[in-house]
């Protein structure tokens, strides 16, 4: 699965605590918030809303996804919260989804975005790196020139190797 993350402007975060008032309806939220090919779109809404399991699966990843970053002392968005379940949920259940390989984009709050290519069904989900070798590259330089993130104090590098390996 390959994820090109662009982290938000500080903030905006909101903790797993105050997820709990959040709308985690994943038909509401791919509808509204997520981008993605017209057919495929339609496709996840139609599954999402004609099973109660999905919805259920969603809403349990929702919280894991948000416990783990908060467990990590990191902070992410809602909806990459939201982002990262939809993408699990479809994971899970990948042969009830399009076949072929997709994208799902989401726009976080404050100018970011996260986007995932879902690979296509019996596709080797483990062959597919996290981030092109390119983009690995150009992440390591950035990191080893940047000490620490003035927003949480948490050294750069270790961030981006926890959130990488969410």
């Amino acid at each position: 699965m390959q994820v090109t993350a662009q982290t938000p402007a500080s903030g905006v975060a909101r903790s797993a605590k105050s997820s709990q008032s959040v709308d985690l309806s994943a038909s509401n939220f791919v509808s509204s918030t997520v981008q993605a090919d017209a057919t495929v779109k339609n496709a996840i809404l139609k599954l999402l809303s004609g099973d109660s399991k999905l919805q259920s699966t969603f809403e349990s990843s929702f919280f894991a996804e948000m416990q783990k970053a908060a467990d990590m002392k990191l902070q992410i968005t809602n909806e990459n919260g939201m982002h990262n379940a939809l993408v699990s949920v479809i994971m899970q259940n990948r042969s009830q989804f399009p076949g072929g390989s997709f994208t799902l984009k989401t726009e976080l709050p404050g100018g970011g975005s996260i986007e995932t290519v879902i690979p296509g069904a019996g596709q080797d989900t483990a062959s597919v790196a996290p981030v092109s070798d390119q983009s690995s590259a150009k992440l390591s330089a950035l990191l080893n020139n940047t000490n620490v993130d003035s927003d949480s104090g948490i050294p750069a590098r270790l961030a981006a190797d926890a959130y990488l390996s969410i």
